[in-house]
């Protein structure tokens, strides 16, 4: 950003302003350590790691909570398909059965077997 100063008699001299937007980790750390003039650039990157590594594990956390829920929801789905399909095999061959009895008394019945 430049303004330049036309109040002063400094018309073509630019003047600079340098201005810091803070925002998540770097805003947290160095607003808290503002005031402490021994406080090393190491010392607050430290600190920004950590932090970050604190966030990564807890989304870690998160993400193999969220897996082994969805785990035990496929597993029970699983088990609830595997059923319904045996259900669903023995009631066709209940049914292929009863259709080829019908069939035969049918048959018998009208004295083509």
């Amino acid at each position: 950003m430049c303004i330049r100063d036309r109040y002063m008699g400094l018309e073509d001299t630019p003047i600079d302003i340098h201005f810091e937007m803070r925002s998540g980790h770097d805003g947290k750390y160095l607003d808290s350590h503002e005031d402490d003039k021994n406080i090393t650039t190491a010392t607050m990157l430290t600190e920004r790691v950590e932090s970050i590594v604190e966030d990564l594990r807890a989304q870690t956390k998160y993400l193999i909570e969220q897996e082994d829920h969805r785990v035990r929801v496929v597993e029970s789905l699983s088990g609830k398909l595997m059923n319904s399909s045996i259900v669903t095999i023995v009631v066709v061959l209940v049914l292929a059965f009863l259709q080829v009895r019908y069939l035969k008394a049918f048959f018998r019945k009208k004295k083509l077997i």
